[in-house]
C-alpha cells in the first residue's frame, strides 16, 4: 500500500491547488560551475563552456550559476554554501552532482558533456521530486511531491531553488566588444526557499517503493528578480550526518505559468477558529465546503496531530480536544475540492 506523509514547513493563508504533481523517473544531473562578475577567465572560459554545454545536454541535466564571492554583483548566499560544501577552490570551478571536478582545462566540457549523458536515464531513478508553483499577493509558493521507486533507508532533504535568466550585469572579459562590459547572465542560482541550502527533511527511515512525501515552500518575492525570468528546481539529497549527498534532481516544474490569483477568484470557503490561543477544545466553523473536505491540524515539525474526514457538505463545526498537546505553534488546514485554507493555531 501506498503510504502518504505530509511535512508542512511553512504557513499558508488561502492556497488553490491547480493539478495533481507528477514525479518524473528520470535521473537528471546537478551542473553547477563557480563564477564572478570580476572573474576574467569566468568571462572568457566560464560562461561559454556552460553554454556549450547547455546546448548539448538539454534537459539532462540542471544547470546553476554559482556566484560565492561576496564582491560579485550576483553573489548568492546559497550558492556560497553549496559551492563551499562541496569544496570549491577558484574561478572558474566547475562540480557535477555535488562532486568537485575543478578548474578550466581544454577538456572539461567534453568531459562533463559525457558524464550528464551517462548519469541520464528514464527508468533507473530510486527518488525524485515533482513540483507545481504558484504566486498569491507577494510570496511564491511550491509544493514538492518526493516519491520513491526503489526501496531506500537513510533521511532525505528536498530542497527547491530559484533561479534567474536574464540579468543584466558586468561581465569581465566576456567580449572586449561590448564597451560597458555588460552582458545578460543566465542560469544564476538566487536562493534556495528553505533556511538551510540543502532544503527541508521529507522522508527519514526505511522508505518502501510507493511512498510519497509532501513538502510546502513559501519565500516572499525579492523586488529586484524579473518574475518572467525566475525558474525552479526540486533537488533531493540525502543527508549523512550533516554532509548531503546528492541523489536526484528535477526542473519540470519551471515551465507552470505563474498564476496571479485574485480574492475574488477564491471558492468562498471561510474557516474561523476560536479562542485562539486555546488550551482546552478548538472550535473549528467553516461554510460552503465541498463534500470529502478534510480538516488536518499539524505541528511545527509538519506532523499530523489530528485528522478529520467531513462528508458533509455546506457547514461544518468541530471541536478539538487540543489539551493533551505541547503548547506551541500549530497549523489548521482544511481541503475542499481545490482549495486549501491554513490558520495558524496557538496552544498554551
Amino acid at each position: 500500500m501506498k503510504r502518504t506523509t505530509v511535512l508542512l514547513g511553512v504557513l499558508l493563508c488561502i492556497v488553490k491547488v491547480h493539478a495533481q504533481i507528477d514525479v518524473p523517473q528520470v535521473q537528471k544531473s546537478f551542473y553547477g560551475v563557480v563564477e564572478a562578475t570580476w572573474c576574467g577567465n569566468c568571462g572568457q572560459y566560464g560562461i561559454p563552456t556552460t553554454n556549450a554545454i547547455v546546448n548539448q545536454v538539454g534537459e539532462k541535466s540542471i544547470v546553476y550559476s554559482l556566484h560565492k564571492s561576496s564582491s560579485s554583483q550576483l553573489y548568492s548566499e546559497t550558492a556560497e554554501t553549496i559551492a563551499n560544501a562541496i569544496g570549491t577552490s577558484g574561478h572558474p570551478f566547475w562540480t557535477l552532482n555535488a562532486m568537485a571536478i575543478g578548474g578550466y582545462n581544454t577538456n572539461i566540457q567534453n568531459t562533463l558533456i559525457n558524464s550528464i549523458n551517462a548519469n541520464y536515464s528514464a527508468s533507473t531513478a530510486d527518488v525524485n521530486a515533482g513540483f507545481g508553483w504558484y504566486i498569491e499577493n507577494d510570496t511564491i509558493y511550491v509544493e514538492t511531491v518526493t516519491e520513491f521507486f526503489n526501496a531506500s533507508s537513510g533521511d532525505y532533504n528536498v530542497a527547491v531553488y530559484l533561479s534567474e535568466d536574464s540579468i543584466e550585469a558586468y561581465q569581465s572579459n566576456y567580449d572586449p566588444a561590448i564597451p560597458s562590459g555588460n552582458i545578460f547572465h543566465n542560469h544564476i542560482l538566487r536562493t534556495s526557499l528553505s533556511s538551510n541550502a540543502f532544503g527541508v527533511l521529507a522522508a527519514s527511515g526505511n522508505n518502501n517503493s510507493g511512498d510519497t512525501y509532501t513538502n510546502l515552500h513559501k519565500i516572499k518575492i525579492d523586488p529586484t528578480w524579473d518574475l518572467n525570468q525566475i525558474h525552479f528546481s526540486a533537488v533531493v539529497w540525502k543527508d549523512n550526518g550533516g554532509t548531503y549527498e546528492f541523489i536526484n534532481a528535477n526542473d519540470s516544474g519551471q515551465e507552470i505559468a505563474l498564476t496571479f490569483i485574485d480574492n475574488r477568484d477564491k471558492e468562498s470557503v471561510e474557516l474561523n477558529i476560536y479562542p485562539n490561543p486555546v488550551s482546552e477544545t478548538l472550535i473549528v466553523t467553516s461554510i460552503n465546503l465541498k463534500e470529502n473536505a478534510t480538516v488536518q491540524l499539524y505541528d511545527v515539525d509538519g506532523r499530523i496531530v489530528y485528522e478529520n474526514n467531513w462528508n458533509k457538505q455546506g457547514g461544518l463545526e468541530l471541536k478539538i480536544n487540543v489539551s493533551n498537546l505541547s503548547s506551541g505553534e500549530y497549523i489548521l488546514l482544511i481541503t475542499s475540492g481545490n482549495t486549501k485554507t491554513t490558520k495558524q493555531v496557538l496552544v498554551k
